[in-house]
């Protein structure tokens, strides 16, 4: 591949997908803000470098936050800041501003989204991981499982689980 090309196909990915993993990274805790830019740049990087053995017939993206999240890991490693975190990652948080309601159905959901807030800064790190990539990123099961590494059925189980929470906040909270 040409110079040129190779240089505007790692611009492309570097603008569209450093943001993005770096979005992703904040459903890890242990990793401040610095360090999220890091990896994400890090991941961007050697994406690029390894790009041979990315296979086509599978999803990028899945295959891309596989690579961030290894990076993240051996991150927490070294560094043995595994320590739980009380705050929901910022990107779940932002979802529901993407679709702004009229302001009275916003006003009404305020007492809903802070009980999913709750529930989501309470979930164990696993769990606020997949959160993010089935409900913030739209990534399918099977494509969260490449992503994480985990086996489909203890994705299924673990979505099932966040699920069911879900519905029992939110009924709570309509009660």
């Amino acid at each position: 591949m040409p110079a040129d090309d190779r240089q505007r196909l790692f611009d492309s990915l570097w603008k569209e997908w450093r943001p993005r993993l770096e979005a992703y990274l904040r459903s890890f805790s242990g990793l401040s803000p610095e360090d999220r830019e890091e990896l994400a740049g890090d991941a961007v990087l050697r994406a690029f470098e390894r790009a041979d053995r990315y296979r086509p017939e599978r999803p990028f993206e899945p295959w891309l936050v596989a690579v961030a999240r290894r990076l993240a890991l051996s991150r927490l490693r070294a560094t043995s800041r595994r320590a739980e975190t009380h705050s929901a990652p910022e990107d779940l948080r932002s979802i529901a501003d993407e679709r702004r309601p009229s302001p009275e159905t916003e006003c009404l959901r305020r007492g809903e989204q802070a009980a999913i807030a709750e529930l989501v800064r309470s979930l164990p790190e696993r769990e606020r991981e997949l959160a993010f990539l089935v409900y913030g990123r739209s990534m399918s099961l099977a494509d969260a499982a490449r992503a994480t590494g985990a086996p489909l059925g203890t994705v299924k189980w673990r979505m099932h689980r966040l699920r069911e929470r879900l519905r029992l906040a939110t009924e709570v909270n309509d009660a």
